[in-house]
């Protein structure tokens, strides 16, 4: 789903008792244990995401682009928001991310270092959509 801002998203989540990812959550799904460049690898592929096209595809178009964790579409297609809060005792407000690049992005706007300009948290975006977490206990 794009088009939602990051507060509509948080309080989606949670009703349904999942979160956004923080920063460091998303970006250690896409690289992976090898830190990755691209979730797909370390070399442009342009078959990889959905890039500097005009419109979303389906999340399974792009199998090839997967992060080592089996991850699609963290590069290209919806760029992601992402949610940090401040560690706890620390001050300051969360900080909203976008993460991933989108369909419009080019292919550099799909590196996992990529960080696109903070989001308010009731701005929108018909291009930035967002992927839950869900605790599990060990």
């Amino acid at each position: 789903m794009t088009g939602l801002s990051a507060r509509d998203a948080d309080a989606f989540a949670r009703k349904i008792g999942k979160r956004l990812p923080t920063k460091h959550e998303w970006e250690k799904a896409a690289r992976g244990p090898e830190k990755r460049r691209f979730p797909w690898g370390d070399k442009l592929d342009f078959t990889a995401a959905n890039q500097g096209r005009d419109r979303l595809e389906p999340v399974t178009s792009r199998p090839n682009g997967a992060s080592p964790f089996g991850c699609l579409n963290m590069g290209g297609n919806a760029a992601e928001l992402t949610l940090t809060f401040p560690e706890p005792g620390a001050s300051g407000a969360e900080e909203i991310h976008v993460k991933g690049g989108g369909y419009l992005s080019d292919i550099q706007g799909c590196r996992i270092s990529a960080t696109y300009e903070a989001m308010g948290r009731d701005d929108t975006d018909r291009c930035v959509g967002f992927r839950l977490v869900q605790e599990v206990e060990r």
